[in-house]
């Protein structure tokens, strides 16, 4: 019997995509009015190297080279050297950039509801390689946290995604079997796959029409018309 669902954050309970697009360009913004850029710079320069920086250093990250706190650091270093941002002007961009990025990651559908219907049948948990102190306040503005049991952040490597023990650590903590725990995710490398290895029942989320799937398998499931077993 089921009794455990993982989720992860970005990209299936939250778009991630959508805060940072919105935070981009609040950067963009924000470079121009304090006349780090005018109105004819290409910024899609910028985006591109930006985003291929940005995948080295999550690259690095999971496989134990560099530390979440360094993956932030490094990239709004990369940032502040692309535009020689100033001294004074550098937690402007930052707490801007954190703002925007925050408050823009909606939820990418209605799991309020099916997490109400799910919450008193399951232990709900979150599994996330974001930095613990923003993923919590994406939580909280989108008004879900209170919906899970438990917390768990890939501070460091090991204990991220997609290291199998980091998903082992979660069983062992409830005391559960791999078949007894469900994994709902987007990522095939960092959710699907590790957790399948273990025996874990693994739901993907990529976009609307999954997401009705996952909807239905979920409520059979509490309602006792399905069975993952």
């Amino acid at each position: 019997m089921v009794k455990l669902i993982i989720f992860d954050i970005d990209d299936t309970l939250l778009d991630h995509r959508a805060g940072a697009m919105e935070a981009m360009s609040a950067l963009k913004q924000q470079l121009a009015k304090l006349d780090y850029i005018n109105e004819k710079y290409d910024f899609s320069i910028f985006l591109n190297a930006y985003e291929k920086r940005n995948h080295t250093l999550w690259s690095q990250f999971e496989i134990g080279k560099i530390a979440i706190s360094d993956v932030l650091k490094k990239r709004f270093d990369y940032i502040f050297d692309w535009f020689d941002i100033r001294m004074q002007h550098k937690l402007i961009f930052k707490e801007n950039f954190w703002k925007n990025y925050i408050s823009n990651c909606h939820l990418t559908h209605d799991w309020i509801s099916l997490l109400q219907q799910l919450q008193s049948d399951f232990h709900l948990i979150i599994c996330s390689n974001g930095m613990k102190e923003i993923q919590l306040k994406k939580l909280e503005q989108h008004k879900i946290i209170t919906f899970f049991d438990r917390l768990y952040f890939g501070d460091a490597h090991p204990n991220c995604k997609p290291n199998i023990d980091f998903f082992m650590r979660i069983l062992e903590d409830f005391q559960l079997k791999p078949e007894q725990a469900i994994m709902v995710g987007d990522s095939l490398e960092n959710d699907v796959l590790p957790c399948q290895k273990l025996g874990m029942k693994t739901l993907k989320y990529d976009g609307k029409a999954s997401f009705q799937e996952i909807y239905k398998e979920l409520t059979e499931l509490k309602n006792g018309s399905k069975s993952f077993i």
